[in-house]
C-alpha cells in the first residue's frame, strides 16, 4: 500500500506549546516555502474562541493577499503595521520637528488598529479606517477640529503609501477618502501684518540682530517659504534676469517657480551684496540645518517681541503678507494682480482671489514696488548698505 503524501496546511493552525503558550503558523502567501509565526497569547487572546477568530480572521487576509499574488499583481511581505509605519517614516528625508510630530500619531494609529487584531498591513479595511475616523472625531478632548482633520490626513498619507507599495491588497486609492471626507473645517485665517506692523519687525530685527535682518528681509520681499530661502543657493539667482529660480524638488507642491524681483529692486541689491562678499550660499554658509535656522528664528522672535513689544510673528506671516500686497497694489501688478501674485507666489488663482484679494487696504496708489507699498524702502536701504559696507549675515 502506498501512503499518501501529506499536503501542506493552508490554512491557519493553533499550536500548543511546551511551556504552555499559543502560537498561529502559516505559510506566507508570497514566500510560500516561508511559515510564520505569530503569538496568541502576546495579542491578549486568553481563551479559545478568541484564538479561533483571530485565526479566522488572518485566514481571509491570507487568501486576499494570495487572490492578488495569483492574478500577477504582486504584493510585498505581509508586514507588522509597527515595521511598515518605520519604513514609511524612513521613505523620504522629512526634518526632524516633521518627523517628532509624525511618530507619535502614527503609533496611535497602529495601536488602535492591534487592539482590533488588524496588526499586519494586509488585514487593513475599508471600515476598519471608517471607524477610526468616526472615533476620531467623536473624542472629547481639547484638540481643534483642524488638528483632528490633520492627525487623519497624515494617517492617510501612510495608508496611501502602503497601498502604493502593495501592502495593503484589500484597499483601494479610492477607499482612504473615508478617512477625511465629510469633515468640516474652519476657514483658514491668513495671518498678514499692515505696513507699519512690517516696518516695526524689520526695524526691530535690525536693531536685534543685524546678522539676522537681511533674512527676515528676503522672506518679506520674495514670498518664499522658510526652507526655500533657507536653502537658497548662488546657481538658483538669475541676476540678468532678476529672477530666483526654485527647482522642483525644493518647493513644497513640488512644482518648479520663478520669483521675479523687478517688484523688489532692493531683495536683488541685497543679494548682489551678499554675493560680492564671496559667501558660499546666501544665506546660513555656515552649513546650518533648517531646524536649527528655524530655532534661531524664534529666539530672536521673542527677543523682539519683548524688547520692542513687536507683533509675534511666524514665519509664513512674511510669505502671506508679500503675497497679500502684491494682490492689492494698485500699481505693481494692476488688473493682473490676483493672477501675477499667485504666480509668484506659488500658489493657484482661487488662493489669491479668495484669501489676499483686499485683505490689505489704502495701499499707495502710485506704488510699483513691494518695498515703496509696504512704506519699508529706508530701512531695506539700512540693511543693503550694512551688507555692502562688509556687514555678517546669518
Amino acid at each position: 500500500m502506498v501512503k499518501q503524501k501529506k499536503s501542506a496546511h493552508r490554512g491557519v493552525k493553533i499550536v500548543k506549546l511546551r511551556d504552555g503558550r499559543h502560537v498561529a503558523r502559516w505559510l506566507d502567501p508570497v514566500e510560500r516555502r516561508k511559515e510564520r509565526q505569530q503569538s496568541l497569547d502576546a495579542l491578549g487572546l486568553s481563551n479559545a474562541t478568541q484564538r479561533k477568530a483571530w485565526c479566522i480572521d488572518k485566514l481571509e487576509s491570507i487568501k486576499a493577499v494570495r487572490k492578488v499574488v495569483a492574478s500577477g499583481s504582486g504584493v510585498v511581505t505581509d508586514l507588522p503595521l509597527k515595521d511598515a509605519a518605520e519604513r514609511y517614516v524612513a521613505s523620504k528625508e522629512r526634518a526632524a520637528s516633521t518627523v517628532a510630530g509624525l511618530r507619535p500619531i502614527l503609533a496611535s494609529w497602529v495601536d488602535w488598529m492591534y487592539a482590533r487584531r488588524a496588526d499586519t498591513t494586509t488585514k487593513l479595511t475599508e471600515d476598519l479606517l471608517q471607524i477610526y475616523r468616526n472615533h476620531i472625531m467623536a473624542t472629547t478632548d481639547r484638540r481643534k477640529v483642524t488638528t483632528k482633520r490633520r492627525m487623519l490626513g497624515q494617517v492617510k498619507s501612510f495608508v496611501m503609501w502602503m497601498v502604493k507599495q502593495k501592502m495593503s491588497p484589500l484597499l483601494t486609492r479610492a477607499d482612504l477618502d473615508v478617512i477625511t471626507d465629510d469633515i468640516k473645517t474652519p476657514a483658514p485665517t491668513i495671518e498678514v501684518l499692515k505696513p507699519r506692523q512690517l516696518r516695526a519687525v524689520l526695524v526691530a530685527c535690525f536693531e536685534s540682530d543685524p546678522e539676522f535682518a537681511p533674512f527676515v528681509m528676503a522672506l518679506a520681499l520674495s514670498g518664499c517659504r522658510f526652507g526655500e530661502m533657507q536653502g537658497l543657493t548662488w546657481p538658483e539667482v538669475d541676476f540678468d534676469e532678476h529672477e530666483i529660480d526654485l527647482p522642483a524638488h525644493r518647493v513644497k507642491t513640488n512644482k518648479a517657480r520663478s520669483v521675479t524681483m523687478r517688484e523688489s529692486p532692493t531683495l536683488a541689491a541685497l543679494l548682489r551684496a551678499l554675493h560680492a562678499q564671496g559667501r558660499e550660499r546666501p544665506f546660513w554658509s555656515n552649513g546650518a540645518s533648517r531646524d536649527a535656522a528655524s530655532q534661531q528664528f524664534y529666539l530672536l522672535r521673542d527677543r523682539m517681541v519683548k524688547n520692542h513689544g513687536v507683533r509675534r510673528v511666524k514665519p509664513k506671516t512674511f510669505r502671506s503678507t508679500c503675497a497679500s500686497i502684491l494682490a492689492n497694489a494698485p500699481s505693481i501688478y494692476k488688473a493682473s494682480a490676483p493672477l501675477r501674485s499667485a504666480f509668484r507666489c506659488g500658489h493657484d488663482l482661487a488662493t489669491a482671489s479668495q484669501h489676499y484679494l483686499g485683505l490689505l487696504q489704502n495701499l499707495p496708489e502710485d506704488a510699483k514696488t513691494i518695498e515703496d507699498a509696504a512704506g519699508i524702502r529706508d530701512i531695506c536701504n539700512e540693511i543693503v548698505a550694512y551688507i555692502e559696507g562688509g556687514g555678517a549675515c546669518r
